[in-house]
């Protein structure tokens, strides 16, 4: 059975890059594309949270911190959000067809999708590989999966921000009447329900290009922050943190 542990969580990830990268093909051509700076970023970071989930010798130690008792429980549960999310993406990967590009683009006779998953929220492969990263985080059961679900909910954010701005460029009050019916990442969620929190609303309905828009970051970027600082040294290698005993899937 260890060798499912093991490897269960690869294969899964490597099966949905190769599905993308087959499907990046085939595409419409793009009018306009996002600077390369930004897409150059998004990679290094992207390559970074991979890094944090999948390699065990960090040097740094409170990375290496459980944040939940690790048990058979945390894994399959993280392998089954992971899974379903990345199904989601995939649907909706399907669902937006030729119209779909890897960057921040408009592509001749560029389509409004709202079907599918995109009636549920307007960014359904975001909420898919968020989810994904979610659900991998909560097997790993460390601090160090938190951060990589940060940061690549920071970099998915920004992109999300530019494709709205340009899609309310493109598609005008169809798009306003599409984005006050349909939440931005979280199924169903309603724009009164935090928006007493934050104006930037990171999950809701509506955008504002208020400074404050940010806020709904700031939090979980502070609470990271804090908590490395004051918390005790552990092990500096993640591989070397003692193993909770029958608690630890491998054990089985």
């Amino acid at each position: 059975m260890i060798w499912l542990y093991e490897l269960l969580f690869p294969v899964l990830w490597i099966g949905f890059l190769l599905y993308w990268q087959i499907k990046a093909a085939g595409t419409k051509a793009t009018e306009r594309l996002e600077p390369a700076a930004s897409r150059i970023v998004r990679s290094l970071v992207f390559l970074g949270a991979i890094v944090l989930l999948s390699w065990p010798h960090i040097p740094v130690s409170w990375l290496c911190r459980p944040f939940l008792a690790q048990g058979p429980w945390t894994f399959w549960l993280g392998a089954a959000i992971t899974a379903a999310g990345l199904l989601f993406a995939v649907w909706a990967r399907e669902h937006l067809g030729i119209n779909w590009s890897r960057s921040v683009t408009i592509k001749q006779d560029h389509q409004l999708i709202v079907t599918g998953p995109y009636a549920l929220v307007r960014h359904p492969i975001y909420t898919g590989i968020l989810t994904g990263f979610l659900g991998s985080a909560l097997a790993l059961a460390q601090m160090r999966g938190i951060v990589a679900f940060v940061l690549v909910l920071l970099v998915l954010w920004y992109k999300l921000r530019m494709e709205e701005q340009w899609m309310r460029t493109q598609f005008g009050a169809p798009y306003e009447a599409y984005s006050r019916r349909t939440a931005a990442l979280v199924p169903f969620a309603l724009q009164t329900l935090d928006a007493s929190l934050c104006p930037g609303r990171l999950l809701t309905v509506s955008f504002t290009n208020s400074p404050t828009a940010a806020c709904s970051l700031l939090g979980p970027v502070a609470v990271l922050a804090i908590y490395g600082t004051v918390t005790p040294r552990l092990k500096r290698d993640c591989s070397l943190l003692p193993t909770p005993g029958t608690n630890d899937p491998r054990a089985l």
